[in-house]
This record gives C-alpha cells, sequence and structure tokens, in this order.
C-alpha cells in the first residue's frame, strides 16, 4: 500500500463514504490478523498453446486477496491503482466494491482476458455481496449463543452489528456498465 508524500491520509470525521465503507466486525478480526490461511492460489486457465506467452507474463492471485485489501485500504469511490494490472483482478475487485480503478499493462493481450472477465460481473457482485451478508448472519446467530446483548443494528440491513462503526455499512451493486474503448462506466445501486 502505497501513498504519496508523507502526510497521513485524512477521510472526514463523520464521512458518509467511511461509514458505508465499513467491514464486519468479525471480517476485521480475520483480515487485519498477521496471517491469512483461509486465501489459497489458483490454477491460471491461460495453458492452451494460444495463451503460451501470456501466461509467462501474467502473475494472477485468487480474487479473495485484492478484494480484502480494497476493503482493507479505501472508501466508496476511492481510485485505485494497479501498476501491472495483468488479467484485471485488482480492477475487479475495485469495481465490485464501488471503487474506481486504473491499470496499466504491456500487454494488450490480456485485456480480453478481463472482458470475458467482467461479462456476468452484476450477478458475481451479487453473489458476494449476499455472501458477506448471509456470513455475517450466521455469524450473529452463533455470537447471540455465547453473549446476551448486542447493542447495535445495521441501518440499512436491519441485522444486529458488534460495533457502532458497523451501523452503516451499505453494498454497492453493479447495475449495468458501458464500456468505451478500455474505460468501463459503471452505474451502481443500494445492494438490498
Amino acid at each position: 500500500m502505497c501513498r504519496k508524500g508523507n502526510t497521513k491520509r485524512k477521510i472526514e470525521p463523520k464521512s458518509e463514504k467511511r461509514y458505508n465503507s465499513a467491514f464486519f466486525w468479525e471480517e476485521r478480526n480475520k483480515w487485519f490478523s498477521d496471517l491469512w490461511e483461509d486465501i489459497r492460489g489458483v490454477p491460471q486457465s491461460l495453458n492452451n498453446s494460444d495463451n503460451q506467452n501470456l501466461r509467462s507474463r501474467s502473475a494472477a492471485y485468487p480474487f479473495e486477496l485484492p478484494y480484502r485489501l480494497v476493503n482493507m485500504f479505501s472508501v466508496y469511490e476511492d481510485v485505485v491503482l494497479d501498476p501491472f494490472w495483468g488479467t484485471g483482478t485488482t480492477s475487479l475487485a475495485a469495481m465490485i466494491l464501488a471503487r474506481n480503478s486504473i491499470g496499466y499493462e504491456i500487454d494488450s493481450d490480456l485485456f480480453g482476458l478481463f472482458k470475458n472477465s467482467i461479462t456476468n460481473l452484476s450477478q458475481l457482485n451479487k453473489e458476494i455481496n449476499r455472501n458477506r451478508l448471509n456470513q455475517h448472519i450466521e455469524f450473529i446467530n452463533n455470537y447471540k449463543n455465547q453473549v446476551k446483548d448486542i447493542k447495535y443494528k445495521s441501518t440499512y440491513y436491519k441485522f444486529p452489528v458488534i460495533t457502532k462503526q458497523e451501523k452503516e455499512i451499505l453494498f454497492y451493486s453493479v447495475e449495468r456498465f458501458t464500456e468505451d474503448e478500455n474505460n468501463f462506466i459503471l452505474d451502481y445501486e443500494k445492494f438490498r
């Protein structure tokens, strides 16, 4: 993670983007740990003879890796820069998290792979959001068995949350996108 200059980034204390971009307490505990044992490498689908050169150029990694990092270190509408774009996994994570993304790649042949990966972007986005919400609800149900009272409730989703920071958590879903040359313009709606 890089920042320009030595100045620490400041986000308005009562910023709606900041609160909407929160993550669940149990996610924070997992994501900000010293070791991530739940992320494994992914096989690269660049093995046919047409793609041998691409295979040697790509350093694909699991989607979950940039997804967590973008969640952890940015807020809605931030710009995520990927100077070694490759197959665009970081841009895909940024799109799903309603962040802007800029990627640089010297091998233009990889762009076609990215375009293929976003054909079902809206469906993938909704599935990821649903999974996060369902995992949180499952966590809360287990947590309630151990703790008597949970103080806070999500404003948008109406289920209990552990910390005040989570109250305004809000997910967005890609409703549609258009392509303009090498740019993708996305329209988001609040995920309910």
